[in-house]
C-alpha cells in the first residue's frame, strides 16, 4: 500500500542518518525494518544493510546479503550489489571468486559505470592468482574501454610491471 510505502521511505531515511552518524547497529535495525515491510523501499534497504553489515566486520553476512541481491533479481540494486560483492572476495583475498564475479559483472553490465574499475581488479585478481596472461588480457580491456581513465594509467602500470616481471622491458 501506499502508506507502507510511505513508512518503508521513513525507515529507509532514518537508517541513512543513522548510517551518516556511524550509530552503524540503529542503521541495521530501521534497514531491517524497512525489509519487512516489502515493497519497493525494501531493494534500497536490503542493499545498505549489506553495505552496513560489511562495515561491522560480518562480512560472511555481507556476502550472502549481496548474493541474496544478486541472485534475487528485482529491484534496481543488482548492479551495485555484483560488483560489491565482487569487491569484497577480493577484499578477502579469495581471488578466484572475486574474479569469476567480475567475469560474470562485466557480461551481465556491459555498460555499466564501473567496467573499467571491475576489469582493473580482474587484472589485479588474476595476477595475485599467477595468470599473467589473463591479468594482461583484463589490463588491456580497461585501456581500450576508457584509455583517458585513472584505471587506464593503474592499468598500464599493471602491464608494465608484468612485462618487466618477465624480463621483457621492451614489451
Amino acid at each position: 500500500t501506499t502508506r507502507d510505502g510511505y513508512r518503508g521511505d521513513a525507515l529507509n531515511r532514518l537508517g541513512d542518518t543513522a548510517y551518516a552518524d556511524r550509530r552503524f547497529e540503529d542503521a541495521l535495525v530501521r534497514y531491517n525494518q524497512s525489509i519487512a515491510l516489502g515493497g519497493a523501499t525494501q531493494h534500497y534497504a536490503a542493499y545498505k544493510r549489506a553495505i552496513t553489515l560489511g562495515i561491522v566486520g560480518q562480512v560472511s553476512e555481507k556476502q550472502q546479503a549481496l548474493q541474496q541481491i544478486v541472485r534475487g533479481g528485482v529491484g534496481g540494486y543488482q548492479e551495485e550489489a555484483h560488483y560489491e560483492l565482487a569487491r569484497t572476495y577480493i577484499a578477502q583475498e579469495r581471488y578466484t571468486d572475486g574474479a569469476a564475479e567480475l567475469e560474470r559483472f562485466v557480461q551481465r553490465y556491459p555498460s555499466s559505470s564501473h567496467r573499467a574499475q571491475a576489469y582493473a581488479d580482474m587484472g589485479l585478481a588474476y595476477l595475485n592468482m599467477g595468470d599473467k596472461q589473463r591479468s594482461l588480457a583484463a589490463y588491456n580491456r580497461v585501456v581500450e574501454s576508457a584509455p583517458q581513465s585513472a584505471e587506464a594509467r593503474e592499468a598500464m602500470q599493471g602491464i608494465r610491471d608484468i612485462y618487466v616481471s618477465e624480463g621483457n622491458v621492451d614489451g
